[in-house]
């Protein structure tokens, strides 16, 4: 007796229940390590988009940014300054500590600046 029909193609790979469960856990963990490079790249952004807070790349060389990220497009910072006093600081932007910058932008050396045009670097625990 001949079917007419094959309910599963003869050249797909069978795949235990093991095999799958392995699967699900390799691409739940790539997703989940994308999402957490997606989540910094986009916490880089916001803190340039809250203002008080300046970059410069050119005159310092090109500056990679982490590989994690950098795979993903992001660029590299070589200066972030933050502007101090007389400018207020938006509200939001005063949620970030020199220590938090330094975990969002590993490859740029910190520095505070004023409108006089006094610059020095900043210190971990400074918060503006």
């Amino acid at each position: 007796m001949t079917t007419l029909h094959h309910l599963r193609p003869e050249r797909w790979p069978r795949l235990s229940l093991k095999g799958f469960f392995v699967l699900v856990t390799i691409v739940g963990a790539g997703l989940g390590w994308l999402g957490v490079q997606v989540k910094w790249i986009h916490e880089r952004h916001e803190v340039f988009r809250m203002g008080g807070a300046d970059y410069y790349t050119g005159d310092f060389g090109k500056v990679a940014a982490p590989l994690s990220i950098g795979i993903l497009g992001e660029r590299g910072y070589s200066v972030i300054d933050i502007e101090t006093e007389p400018v207020p600081k938006p509200p939001r932007l005063r949620k970030y500590s020199v220590k938090e910058l330094r975990n969002l932008f590993p490859e740029a050396r910190m520095s505070f600046s004023n409108r006089r045009g006094d610059t020095w670097d900043a210190t971990d625990d400074a918060t503006y």
